[in-house]
């Protein structure tokens, strides 16, 4: 007896049973949104429990948690979610989900926690009933179609710790009361339209690690209070109508990784304190007014931090230094529309690790260095400048390039028909050139490519069979010798490319 007892006390307690109403509030969603397409509906309708249903989790036979993103919803989001009121956690991300945000979400109250429905195509106000959702920690509503001004009333929900309003088409200030929102640590607002300065109120959120309000319509100077936000990471101010120097107060900032001041219309030089922001990864800088100049020495102290440089249309003369192709972990390089000159230096071959690189709209002469230890290139523009010679062999170029540009220079030779191996290739402009000889058959290997413009150059003959298995959107082969031959196969590839420029073969 005594061991039957024993045995009791260690027998798994049963577990509860699923609530009726929240398993007819998942059949319901299912239903609505085009369950049977879903990329993931393992279990979805079956007996099983609901916490064996993908991205459902339950806890005491209710439903705490539901995350289906990137799952392929469409619809609208069905009032019948409002049965979920225990939900802690909705995740619906990602998906093709329409319709405005339901005011009835408010009906899940303070147990919500995190709210993510980012990246769908809804549209309209954040509703008013919202606000009663007291509880959000996290509201994601970034990449829809979202309306009206952002609401005063979201700064009175004081336990939001990130909210994430990017990339929509809310208008108006920003509202000073979001200053009252203390346990903040991420704010997110680019990609909007809001107008007005940033408010002083902003200055309170002393927790924040990620201030972002790129890509807007602001105006007015650099706040210098910016400057006491000493834990931001990531500070994005790019893309506005901000006037004015750059405060000397942001050289507190010891924590910035990434900074992103262009465009706008900043003024004066190039700030060299910025070189003393040891943690630096990212800087943006471009299209802003900044007084001409050579390319900051100080930037050769960020040697083994930096990431992501873009300093175009920064009115940036001379030629470029040697010591930034001694940037080992540099990914992205945009030094376009400056007034560069001399050569592409041979030690850019060296950045193993750049996966963009633009030098368009500059005074560079020369031919264009080996770049063979570059091996995940996808981005390359070269484009209207004075570089002469063949293209080179650039295996750098990743099987991953979606575009490459040698536009408006001097090169001369023929098409390299490794270009035919690039086959994730989109766009390829080799025009305004003085390339010679046919167009070769292997870029009928480029599936992917939609925009071919070879015109302007000495190219002869006509074009070969293969090329039609290209599905182009636009073809230029005008101001040269190269015709297409004038065959039912021919025409009917040309009926099917939008934009064509060019003649066939008499």
């Amino acid at each position: 007896m005594v061991l039957l007892l024993l045995a009791g006390l260690w027998a798994p307690a049963a577990q509860a049973p699923d609530s009726a109403d929240d398993r007819a509030a998942l059949v319901a969603l299912y239903r609505a949104t085009g369950g049977p397409n879903w990329r993931n509906s393992s279990n979805w309708l079956s007996n099983e429990p609901l916490n064996r249903w993908h991205g459902v989790h339950t806890e005491a036979g209710r439903v705490i948690e539901l995350s289906l993103y990137n799952n392929g919803l469409t619809g609208r989001i069905p009032r019948a979610l409002r049965r979920l009121d225990r939900l802690r956690y909705l995740q619906l991300g990602g998906n093709r989900l329409t319709g405005p945000l339901p005011p009835w979400l408010a009906d899940l109250g303070p147990r919500l926690w995190r709210l993510f429905l980012n990246n769908n195509q809804l549209t309209g106000p954040i509703p008013p009933a919202w606000r009663k959702l007291s509880g959000l920690q996290w509201l994601w509503l970034g990449g829809n179609g979202l309306t009206g001004p952002i609401p005063a009333w979201l700064g009175d929900m004081r336990f939001l710790d990130l909210l994430y309003l990017s990339d929509n088409q809310f208008a108006g200030p920003i509202p000073p009361e979001l200053g009252r929102l203390a346990n903040l640590t991420g704010l997110n607002l680019r990609g909007n339209r809001l107008t007005g300065r940033i408010p002083p109120a902003l200055r309170n959120l002393t927790r924040l690690g990620r201030l972002d309000v790129s890509d807007n319509r602001l105006t007015g100077p650099i706040p210098m209070w910016l400057g006491d936000l000493t834990r931001l990471q990531v500070l994005g101010l790019g893309g506005n109508e901000l006037t004015g120097r750059v405060p000397t107060a942001l050289r507190n900032l010891t924590n910035l990784g990434w900074l992103h001041l262009g465009p706008n219309r900043l003024r004066g030089r190039i700030p060299a304190w910025l070189g003393d922001l040891q943690r630096l990864k990212g800087l943006t800088l471009g299209s802003n007014e900044w007084a001409a100049g050579p390319l900051p020495a100080w930037l050769q102290a960020k040697r083994y931090f930096l990431l992501d440089l873009d300093l175009n249309d920064s009115q940036l003369t001379g030629r470029i230094p040697a010591w930034l192709g001694q940037f080992p972990y540099l990914r992205n390089l945009d030094l376009s529309d400056n007034q560069l000159t001399g050569r592409i230096p041979a030690s850019f071959g060296d950045l193993t690790r750049l996966t963009s690189l633009d030098l368009s709209s500059n005074r560079l002469t020369g031919r264009i260095p080996s770049l063979n230890r570059v091996t995940e290139l996808y981005h390359l523009d070269l484009s209207s400048n004075r570089l002469t010679g063949p293209i080179p062999r650039l295996q750098g170029l990743s099987d991953y390039s979606p575009r490459v540009d040698l536009s408006n220079n001097r090169l001369t030779g023929r098409i390299p028909a490794w270009l035919g191996e690039l086959t994730s290739l989109e766009r390829l402009d080799l025009s305004a050139n003085r390339l010679s000889g046919r167009v070769p058959a292997r870029l009928g290997n480029l599936a992917s490519l939609r925009h071919l413009y070879l015109h302007d150059n000495r190219l002869t003959g006509s074009l070969l069979p293969r090329l039609t298995r290209l599905r182009l959107w636009t073809l230029w082969i005008h101001e040269t010798e190269a015709c297409l031959p004038a065959n039912a196969r021919f025409r009917a590839w040309v009926r099917r490319i939008g934009d064509f420029r060019g003649s066939f073969c008499r």
